[in-house]
């Protein structure tokens, strides 16, 4: 009986000048198959050791991968996720493409809350009407948002791209002097909210909480539809603007 759980011993043979090794494990704590995945990785790692690479043997420790080959042609795959969209359409075209192709599909999830791609316009479509009945803001125009990871950071996201406006992410991770600092700087004159958004904005900046307007039920048939299919957007049209720190310490654009 072997003193210890895991033993891998190596073995080099001067005749032909090979390195062997030798595992051996109990089947208590490891299956077949986890030994076999290790005894890979290890005669991987040692082909990487000792396969000269131009002319060199020395290889950074770095340099070398636990994955093996079968694993990163799997990653590559998963990887490949490039999708080439018609160039002539917008994004929130592309979205109600979606909608209108699969209505009762999974749109977006977090944690338990969910939303159908139909159930995400409907919302959409409310807040970005109220956008421009209440606050007429025009296309082109920078409107902040500043909430945390939520279904209405989606929903706020998407509506303020069907106004034609410019989208303005704000981290509430952020000082609420580089916030304000941010929304002076796009001359924003509206910032969208949630109910978890602290009370940091100046009251020269007006606020909209995106979950009081979503929750209001408004009925989409007494709402005038064309005003946001008459709404003149092309692709060439800006569609968000992300700020960086700046060598000099001022948020830049």
């Amino acid at each position: 009986m072997n003193k210890y759980d895991f033993i891998a011993s190596f073995q080099h043979n001067l005749d032909v000048n090979a390195l062997s090794c030798t595992i051996n494990a109990s089947l208590d704590l490891f299956n077949v198959e986890t030994i076999d995945k290790i005894s890979q990785r290890f005669r991987s790692m040692l082909h990487q050791l000792f396969t000269p690479v131009d002319d060199e043997m020395n290889k950074s420790i770095y340099e070398i991968s636990l994955t093996l080959p079968n694993e990163r042609l799997l990653m590559q795959s998963m990887n490949n996720t490039k999708v080439t969209f018609n160039s002539s359409t917008c994004i929130h075209h592309e979205f109600v493409y979606q909608v209108m192709k699969h209505p009762q599909k999974l749109a977006v999830e977090l944690d338990e809350q969910s939303l159908t791609y139909a159930e995400l316009l409907y919302y959409v479509q409310v807040l970005s009407l109220h956008l421009i009945n209440k606050y007429i803001v025009i296309p082109g125009e920078i409107i902040c948002q500043c909430v945390e990871r939520s279904l209405s950071m989606v929903i706020g996201t998407l509506s303020i791209i069907m106004t034609g406006s410019v989208y303005c992410p704000l981290s509430l991770r952020d000082p609420p002097q580089r916030l304000q600092a941010l929304v002076n700087q796009t001359q924003s004159r509206l910032v969208l909210i949630h109910a978890s958004t602290p009370a940091i904005f100046s009251p020269d900046n007006a606020t909209l909480n995106i979950d009081y307007v979503i929750c209001l039920e408004e009925r989409l048939s007494k709402i005038n539809l064309n005003k946001l299919s008459n709404i003149s957007v092309t692709p060439e049209s800006v569609v968000f603007v992300i700020f960086t720190s700046g060598s000099t310490g001022i948020p830049k654009a």
